[in-house]
Order: C-alpha cells, then sequence, then structure tokens
C-alpha cells in the first residue's frame, strides 16, 4: 500500500508540474495581443488533437521497432479503435479500452532473445514520443501562426507528461520498467527473462506442465514478473495437483493488483473459491466475475465460468459454455494454454454428461 500511495503522489506531482506548465505558457500566448478566444479554442483543441497524436506514434513506435526486432503484430489500439487479431480473427472495430489511451501487442516467433526484442519494442514507443516533443518545442520556438503555436506547440506538457509516465520505471510494468530490468543484473532480470522466454514456448505450443522446469524455479517476492513465473506454475499444476497449485496461487494473491497478469490472477481467486466452496468470497465475486464471463477473453475463463455455473446448479449453462470453450481454444494464440485448457474443459465435459 505504501509502494502504491509513492506511486500515486509521484504521478500527482508529475501531472501538477505539466498542467503548470502549460498554464504558464497557454497566459503567455494571451499575452501577445491575439484575441483570447481564439487561443483558448486553439489551445484546448490542440491537447485533443495532441493525445490523438501521441498515442498513434507511441504505438506505431512499438510496433515498427517490435516488427523489425523479430516480434509478429497481432493487435494494435489507439483509443477505441482496435485492428488486429480476436479470437482467431482480423478484425477492425470499435473497443473499449482498459484504463489505457492506447496498446500493443506483439507476439514472440521463438524463444530466442525474446525479453531483447521486448526491449526494443518498449524503447521504440518512448522514442517516437521524445521526437513528438522535441518537434513540438520546435514549434513553440518557430511557428508564428497563434493557431499553431497554441494548438500544436504550448501542448507539449501532455506529450512530457505521457513520457515521464512510460519512462520511470517506478511505475511498474509500463516501458521504463521492462527496460530498466533488462539492464539491471541480478535475479529480477533472470527472472524477467526466464517469464518472457516461457511465455514463447507456451505460444510455440509447448503446455504449461511441460516449460523448461528451469525457467519456472527462479522468483523473488520484489519482482512483478515473480507473480507471472507463479502463475505458470499454477498453471502447470491444476489439471493434476490442485493443492499445489492453490498454494502457488495463495503466493502472488497479496500482490495482484499490481502483477502482469492481474485479471488473470482475480480470475484464478475466483476459481480456488469455487474448489474451497468458499461461498462468502464467490458471493462478494460474482458481480465483477460477471463482466469479465461476458468478455471471454482467454480459455481460462471458460473453464472458471463453467465452474462457477455448475457451483450454482445450472447444469446445462456450465455444458453449453465448455463447448464453447473448446472451440474457443482452437484459435487461441498462446497454443500451449489453448491445449492444457481445451485438455481440462473436456474432462469436465466429460464428467458432467
Amino acid at each position: 500500500m505504501k509502494k502504491l500511495k509513492i506511486k500515486q503522489l509521484v504521478n500527482f506531482s508529475i501531472a501538477l508540474l505539466c498542467i503548470a506548465l502549460f498554464a504558464l505558457l497557454l497566459v503567455s500566448a494571451i499575452g501577445v495581443g491575439v484575441s483570447t478566444l481564439r487561443v483558448l479554442i486553439s489551445s484546448f483543441l490542440g491537447l485533443a488533437v495532441t493525445l490523438i497524436i501521441n498515442v498513434i506514434l507511441h504505438e506505431l513506435g512499438h510496433l515498427i521497432v517490435g516488427v523489425f526486432s523479430g516480434l509478429k503484430f497481432y493487435s494494435i489500439q489507439i483509443l477505441w479503435l482496435f485492428i488486429g487479431n480476436e479470437n482467431g480473427k482480423f478484425k477492425v472495430k470499435l473497443k473499449g479500452t482498459k484504463g489505457e489511451f492506447g496498446s500493443t501487442e506483439l507476439l514472440p516467433q521463438n524463444k530466442e532473445n525474446v525479453l531483447k526484442n521486448y526491449v526494443y519494442s518498449a524503447l521504440g514507443g518512448l522514442i517516437a514520443t521524445f521526437i513528438l516533443i522535441l518537434i513540438q518545442v520546435a514549434i513553440c520556438l518557430t511557428v508564428k501562426s497563434i493557431e499553431v503555436y497554441s494548438g500544436l506547440g504550448i501542448t507539449f506538457p501532455l506529450t512530457v507528461y505521457i513520457f515521464l509516465v512510460n519512462f520511470f520505471p517506478m511505475f511498474e510494468n509500463n516501458d521504463g520498467y521492462l527496460v530498466y530490468k533488462y539492464m539491471s543484473d541480478g535475479n529480477d532480470k533472470v527472472v524477467c527473462e526466464n517469464y518472457y522466454t516461457a511465455t514463447a514456448e507456451l505460444i510455440s505450443g509447448i503446455e504449461p506442465r511441460d516449460l523448461d522446469s528451469s525457467l519456472l524455479v527462479n522468483y523473488s517476492q520484489s519482482s512483478s514478473y515473480s507473480a507471472g513465473i507463479r502463475y505458470l506454475r499454477y498453471l502447470a499444476y491444476i489439471n493434476h495437483d490442485e493443492e499445489s497449485a492453490l498454494k502457488e496461487l495463495r503466493e502472488i494473491s497479496d500482490i495482484s493488483e499490481n502483477a502482469l497478469l492481474s485479471d488473470e490472477i482475480y480470475e484464478e481467486l475466483f476459481f480456488s473459491a469455487i474448489l474451497l466452496n468458499d461461498v462468502r468470497y464467490i458471493k462478494t465475486r460474482e458481480q465483477s466475475m460477471t463482466a469479465i464471463f461476458e468478455k471471454s477473453e482467454r480459455p481460462q475463463t471458460f473453464r472458471i465460468h463453467a465452474s462457477y455455473r455448475f457451483f450454482t446448479g445450472e447444469v446445462d449453462w456450465a455444458k453449453s459454455i465448455l463447448q464453447g470453450g473448446i472451440e474457443f481454444c482452437k484459435n487461441y494464440p498462446i497454443k500451449g494454454i489453448a491445449k492444457a485448457e481445451e485438455k481440462y474443459m473436456q474432462a469436465m465435459l466429460d464428467n458432467l454428461k
């Protein structure tokens, strides 16, 4: 909690400084003898335009550098515009965000230099944003048009804010955090590298229980990537050793809010409550889980949803969910998880029959 409060304080401080800088530049622009209304309209419209340009350039930076580094394009989202693969099909559509202005999903083509390739992609986004700062500062210093100056020049503090919150590694799981882990020495870098290598193996079709065991033995309580390692250990156990699986899950439940896989861990905590018949926990999480069930973005969700419907006595619904989940697994990009979850759900379906 203390760590979270420090992050919030730093984030607030950066935002406050950038707002103060923008306000100072805005007042200076108003004072040059042109229409105040023209400056205000240009600058506030400019903020919206600057945000859109930031998201486009930042995500394209990730995408272009990532692809040249050896990663494979999967999807990109810019504000509400989604382009890419979803449930095995290429789609272009409007899609709700998850609290982020943009995101780019790239997949490794093999397990060689996976972390390095993702680091290059992260740097691509940071460099693109930094170049935009330089362009906007140049506009401030050279452009005479008050509309361009106030619309695209003095809005550069917004770009500075976006760059800093992506750059500082204390904001866990951002671009700077990944770069910092790669450049650091010691156990944290090893854990990070192992996590990305294990993920590459899963994408290639290796099931969690068959992952290279050396990738799953190293973790530390201080690293967010350790939660990822423990989650993979959990998946390796879940279909044949529930006791060991739940033990791994309990180890990460206290940091799931800051984990790389917070949504997945949240789901599995609900699943563990079903296995343990923890009615009180289930009742407190039912509403939030229903929203997750409606999206069904991964095979695990189908397994957990079916288990919940069986728990509530809705057996026919549970069977239908399992059949849908088995079909969903055929096109899921993380092939190793898809294989394991398909087996698990098929066994559940056979038992229900």
